[in-house]
């Protein structure tokens, strides 16, 4: 509930978010060559104390997090080391990176921006209107010949078909990742890459929509993150309208294929709030909770060891109680689910 400012690490490529302690730091602290007269100040600013170890932790954040001009020791050479440190073994890297890795292909930013007056008539209220009356009326057309729609997944049995269903099953992920970009594009964000990500050493198309993170309406955020769901399930929704009326064949297979894709596989995957996919992002936001695995993981272990060892550390986060289980019940849920 306080104020919060961010800071964009262009050469991170990530956002910052800075409470307001730290915020009326950054702000003083070229006025000022001393820690103490830093205090001072702030303590001033802030309109109540501040020891020396806050302003310690507050250089220590920014040394942490390669803000600072130069290292606290050894100059460039820190930086080079630190270089050093992270080059593994391709056995190391493969543990390391074997959750998620991402292998940027191409950088979208203008075909986004100079497509976008095309596809800005399909984001509005009125395309959504349409999709959800199409949408219910091929559900409950599709529904009255169940068992011809069902048959016709036997087309997609063999290696030809088998491929047919990959190829469908790409360009849909490619359309997903496309209604991200839009989403982005659309309320001002930089989409700097596209490409391939490996989840678990399975290949996926993925959209880099970091900059969504400036985006001060939380309503904003949501959209693009369930822009790739919902551009699934519009295409979904014509393919299922289109094979009502398509003769067997070739056409009515592919629009079976890019049906099932959309309505099966994106609302049973891309909706998992326990991998990164969508559902991830979307639970985030919608709880209110930035960086949600990493802090909803600390306070589990904290309780695990509170129960275990009855240590009487504090919590580490000053939260309501009920978003303190709901968070600790979600980290619970994510370790079950990795380990399965």
């Amino acid at each position: 509930g306080s104020p919060s400012w961010l800071i964009y690490d262009a050469l991170g490529h990530r956002y910052i978010k800075l409470d307001q302690a730290t915020y009326q730091l950054l702000a003083l602290w070229p006025s000022h060559t001393t820690a103490e007269s830093l205090a001072a100040a702030a303590s001033h600013a802030l309109g109540r104390a501040m020891d020396l170890g806050e302003i310690k932790s507050f250089i220590g954040f920014l040394h942490q997090n390669n803000l600072a001009r130069s290292p606290p020791q050894g100059g460039w050479q820190h930086y080079a080391q630190s270089a050093a440190a992270k080059k593994h073994g391709w056995s190391s890297w493969l543990l390391h990176n074997y959750l998620f890795l991402a292998v940027p292909l191409v950088r979208p930013e203008r075909f986004l921006r100079s497509t976008m007056p095309l596809v800005a008539p399909m984001l509005s209220r009125t395309a959504a209107f349409i999709l959800l009356a199409v949408g219910g009326l091929s559900l409950y057309l599709v529904s009255r010949q169940w068992d011809g729609f069902y048959a016709t997944f036997q087309h997609f049995y063999g290696l030809e078909g088998a491929v047919a269903f990959g190829a469908v099953l790409l360009a849909t992920k490619i359309f997903h990742e496309l209604g991200h970009g839009y989403a982005a594009t659309k309320f001002g964000c930089s989409v700097p890459t596209m490409g391939v990500a490996f989840m678990l050493l399975a290949p996926m198309p993925y959209a880099d929509v970091t900059d969504a993170w400036k985006l001060k309406e939380r309503w904003q955020r949501i959209l693009v993150d369930s822009a790739g769901i919902l551009a699934e399930l519009a295409l979904a929704v014509l393919a299922t309208f289109l094979w009502l009326f398509l003769p067997d064949g070739t056409l009515r297979s592919a629009a079976f294929a890019v049906a099932c894709v959309g309505w099966v596989i994106s609302l049973g995957i891309n909706l998992n709030p326990f991998a990164r996919f969508d559902g991830y992002y979307l639970l985030s936001d919608l709880v209110q909770v930035d960086n949600l695995q990493t802090r909803s993981f600390a306070l589990a272990r904290w309780r695990i060891r509170d129960i275990l060892f009855a240590l009487g550390v504090a919590c580490p986060e000053q939260l309501p109680r009920g978003k303190v289980n709901f968070l600790i019940l979600y980290a619970w849920a994510t370790w079950i689910y990795r380990f399965l």
